[in-house]
């Protein structure tokens, strides 16, 4: 924090000033008791009170001794401007009067002053990482003053928010903090930090430094340097350690341990340890060749360099006594090693510089390459490795046959001169352009790699497809090279016919047989359109299994073929030249009449529907009544037929047995009619007498006296009445 202002300006400055024309408050906006009597605060109070009131920032402890002089002490430390305090005077402005400097001052050790003001202005609860920061910057603050010869007249420093608040108060967290860290300060080069801080400083504080963690935060304080809080959010949120945080918010500072031995090598800065972070250097350490001050006396290196050469022993000077030895002299021949290289005589003429056992004066043509020497093997490599005065002889490199062409560059026989690289090909079945191919493009190369050339009869050498004896293929070409195209292939027309496999012809070998061709009734598809013989007589064009040629009388017909079922439907089925015959629809008697049309036995000429009926047992009029109008059936249903006796059949109450009745009527068919006397009329006989002759004279009467009807006929009873 260098002021901006040199150190004349400010002495101008502060000289300039009455007491009552400033306001003095060493930490702006910072709560407490801000206002102070002017003639409290001692020359360097209020030279850096002027400075923080013109918004610069503080001078340095060197600005102050300039501007000063001899008021401010000289730091003890070789190291830093500043040196540790023992102990600080602290006015108790408290416990008196704060508009004068006529309170308590109590001198306290330094450590433990630090260890009161950390829990007066930290939160005990907060991480430990925050009190450590925070115990460093109240450090560092602390001696800037007493460095400075005190902020006050009577006093290092006051125990109120004007300075830092202190109390005699003690806690175990903030204590261990504090020793934590004990004699570590915030140094910007050699220069102790003034350490100011405040509760909120806002993002970014009033220094210019990003705090995204205080961003939103209302300003709390002067807003200057480490932010309280922002030192706690740093801890928690981003687990920042205290070193880091305290050079967050004093940029460009470091964290040293000032005033111990820190490298525990028994010397402190103080007395002369010029590197007290390495044990091995310290006043009276061995001097060593590593461009180190080791023993602190100022001189690096010293007695290293004997011969003045400015070549040390330890850079590898390798005779420190004679000044013409060292690394980068001129190597002589002389059996030394003038430039410490380890090697004696190099690059001489009698040195053998490539190690291959041969030197310049024994024939050695490159004794920087230890491949090269005499009697070495020749490499193509375009040098004379064998140091014979030839380059690459024998070696692919060379050109053995004079063609302009190596082994190398592609000359695939350097014994021939007609062979190598673009050469022309001949066929004489060797590669005479070197290009891995034989003959090619002549008549002797297979082109095609079909395994046939030209000159063997390949027709086209172009297509590895097409060679003497390659399958013709229906493609327009020849491809079997015999000067036909496409035979024996469905694309050719082997018959003749005009037509092609290709196009249909579904038999190439048979010139009837072709799209469009007639059919014919041979068993075979002439017209090529899957099926044999349709249309002819030989076709069954129904798929009942049967042709015309094989006897179907109707091939239009799938029920119609011979054996089928004969059907009462007017055709002939069965194809048996018969029309319905064995059906209900055939008059299979002749008598006129079918069984579809009533007959009832179509196997008997004299049964159909009208037929006259005869006592026979049979129903020959199909009406489902057998012997129905003849002397055999008991038309009125009495249990009597003519036959039997029924005098009347078409009387039920008339018949043999039956009660008589006095109506006229023979009701039992006795022969006799019952009067009221109690005899029969007709016939006269003695009652008991001749009744058995009498009943049948009568009976037999009224047989004769029935008419008959037209083509009834009498039937012989089978038994005797």
């Amino acid at each position: 924090m260098l002021s901006q202002m040199s150190p004349a300006p400010l002495l101008f400055a502060l000289s300039a000033c009455t007491p009552g024309q400033v306001a003095w408050d060493s930490d702006p906006g910072t709560p407490g008791p801000a206002d102070q009597d002017p003639s409290t605060l001692s020359p360097a109070g209020r030279l850096v009170q002027l400075a923080l009131d013109q918004g610069l920032p503080p001078p340095t402890l060197a600005e102050l001794r300039a501007a000063l002089g001899s008021p401010v002490p000289v730091a003890m430390s070789s190291r830093y401007d500043f040196t540790v305090p023992d102990t600080i005077r602290v006015w108790r402005s408290s416990e008196g009067s704060a508009s004068s400097c006529t309170g308590t001052v109590d001198v306290i050790p330094f450590e433990d002053y630090v260890k009161g003001v950390l829990p007066s202005e930290w939160i005990r609860s907060w991480r430990t990482e925050s009190l450590r920061a925070g115990a460093v910057a109240i450090r560092s603050y602390a001696a800037w003053w007493v460095n400075a010869g005190g902020k006050y007249t009577c006093a290092d420093i006051c125990d109120t928010t004007s300075c830092q608040v202190y109390d005699e108060a003690r806690y175990s967290v903030t204590d261990a903090a504090v020793d934590d860290t004990q004699d570590q300060y915030a140094v910007i080069g050699t220069a102790l930090v003034y350490a100011q801080y405040s509760a909120e400083n806002g993002d970014p504080t009033a220094d210019g430094i990003p705090d995204p963690y205080c961003h939103g935060e209302a300003v709390f304080g002067h807003g200057h340097g480490m932010c309280q809080w922002g030192t706690e959010r740093w801890a928690l949120y981003d687990g920042a350690g205290y070193a880091w945080i305290v050079q967050h918010y004093y940029p460009g500072c470091t964290v040293v341990e000032i005033g111990g031995d820190a490298d525990g090598d028994g010397y402190s800065p103080d007395e002369g340890d010029c590197n007290d972070e390495d044990p091995a250097v310290h006043p009276g350490a061995l001097e060593l060749c590593n461009g180190i001050d080791d023993d602190c006396n100022g001189a690096i290196d010293e007695g290293y360099d004997q011969d003045a050469d400015s070549y040390r022993s330890c850079d590898g000077d390798c005779d420190d006594g004679d000044p013409a030895i060292h690394p980068g002299a001129t190597e002589l021949v002389d059996g030394r090693d003038n430039d410490c290289d380890w090697l004696v005589d190099e690059g001489s003429s009698v040195y053998d510089d490539d190690h291959d056992g041969w030197t310049e004066e024994d024939g050695d043509c490159d004794d920087a390459d230890p491949r090269r020497f005499p009697g070495a093997p020749e490499q193509p490599d375009g040098r004379d490795d064998d140091c014979d005065g030839q380059v690459d002889e024998g070696t692919i490199a060379a050109d053995g046959d004079g063609d302009g062409w190596s082994e190398e560059q592609g000359d695939c026989d350097d014994a021939d001169p007609n062979i190598h690289p673009g050469a022309a090909e001949a066929a004489d079945g060797r590669d005479d352009d070197c290009d891995g191919r034989v003959d090619e493009g002549t008549i002797a190369a297979d082109d095609d790699g079909d395994g046939w050339t030209e000159q063997q009869g390949d027709c086209d050498d172009t297509d590895r497809l097409r060679f003497p004896g390659a399958p013709e293929q229906a493609d327009g070409r020849d491809d079997d090279c015999d000067g036909q195209v496409d035979e024996g292939t469905v694309a050719a027309d082997d018959d003749g016919d005009g037509w092609t496999e290709q196009q249909g012809d579904c038999d190439d070998a048979d010139a009837s047989i072709h799209p469009g061709a007639p059919e014919q009734p041979d068993g075979r598809d002439e017209d090529c359109d899957g099926l044999a013989d349709e249309g002819t007589s030989a076709f069954d064009d129904d798929h009942d299994g049967w042709s015309e040629a094989q006897g179907d009388c109707d091939d239009t017909d799938a029920w119609v073929f011979p054996g089928a079922p004969e059907q009462p439907d007017g055709r002939d089925d069965d194809c048996d030249g018969q029309v319905d015959e064995g059906t209900i629809a055939a008059d299979d008697d002749g008598d006129g009449w079918t069984e579809e049309q009533g007959d009832c036995d179509d196997s008997r000429a004299g049964v159909f529907p009208g037929a006259p009926e005869i006592w026979d047992g049979l129903d020959q009029d199909c009406n489902g009544v057998r012997d129905d109008q003849t002397e055999a059936f008991d038309d009125d249903g009495d249990g009597w037929t003519e036959l039997q006796g029924d005098c009347d059949d078409a009387d039920p109450s008339r018949h043999p047995g039956a009660t008589e009745a006095l109506d006229g009527k023979d009701s039992n068919c006795d022969g006799q009619v019952e009067t009221p006397e109690g005899w029969a009329a007709g016939c006269s006989a003695a009652p008991g007498r001749g009744g058995w002759g009498g009943m049948v004279l009568a009976r037999l009467l009224l047989l004769r006296r029935r008419r008959r009807r037209p083509g009834t006929r009498m039937a012989r009873p089978s038994h005797a009445e």
